[in-house]
């Protein structure tokens, strides 16, 4: 007999979808479509109290329009059309076009939204000038701006690069639950991250049990976005809900 057919994998965005229920939440890519049936569903509603707005009522699918915003090389919104999950940081934004019973015309919003599967939702720089462009743009343009909040507040990280190069001097080597005096890069580690010219860890020379080490005094990491910068769009957001 022919072997079983392989079993059907699961679409690409599946595990987001998981890790967004998991966390009590949709994933952030499907909000336009459930703003669809709403929609819809809003039609069906209506027309069942007022018969003569099925006239009016747009084909089946097209009560909504979207473009998904992103910010361009120059910092600035432009409205582009790509598949869902391809986001490069944890916040994402459409401009609509709502045909309602209320407005059968169309009525535009922006919508913006935490994506729960980056970095747990959280804020960093890129994701408060994205919220704060699209407000702005709400504002210019005179309409509404819904925001669906699913997010863990600033991000706080933590620099890894130098986990794997750090060596440690222990209060008593026989002993690790005893703690540690420092932190320290060997000197050829030191000459692998003085090549990179990143400036990710910042050490003092010192002459310890017979040898030299970099004892490691702060570490800065290569990406921005780890620390108190990502506090700094915390009053911008504030400004702008304050509105």
């Amino acid at each position: 007999t022919a072997p079983p057919a392989p079993y059907p994998t699961k679409e690409w965005l599946q595990p987001k979808r998981y890790k967004a229920h998991l966390m009590g939440t949709q994933y952030v890519y499907d909000f336009p479509e459930l703003f669809r049936q709403a929609f819809q569903n809003s039609w069906t509603s209506a027309i069942a109290k007022v018969p003569s707005l099925a006239e009016r009522r747009p084909p089946v699918g097209e009560c909504i329009d979207y473009t998904e915003l992103v910010l361009d090389d120059t910092d600035n919104l432009v409205e582009i059309q790509r598949g869902p999950g391809t986001n490069t940081h944890g916040m994402v934004g459409w401009l609509v076009t709502a045909r309602t019973p209320e407005y059968p015309r169309g009525r535009r919003f922006i919508i913006v939204a935490n994506d729960i599967t980056f970095q747990i939702g959280s804020f960093g720089p890129l994701e408060d000038r994205f919220f704060n462009k699209c407000t702005e743009l709400a504002r210019k343009l005179g309409i509404p701006r819904i925001y669906l909040s699913a997010n863990s507040g600033a991000r706080i990280g933590m620099a890894d690069e130098p986990i794997p190069y750090f060596s440690v001097a222990w209060n008593n080597p026989e002993k690790p639950e005893a703690g540690f005096k420092y932190l320290y890069l060997t000197p050829e580690v030191k000459q692998q991250f003085d090549a990179s010219r990143k400036n990710e860890v910042i050490t003092e020379q010192i002459f310890d049990e017979g040898e030299e080490r970099h004892k490691i005094t702060t570490v800065i990491g290569a990406k921005d976005g780890l620390g108190v910068e990502c506090l700094k769009g915390s009053g911008l957001i504030a400004g702008a809900m304050g509105f």
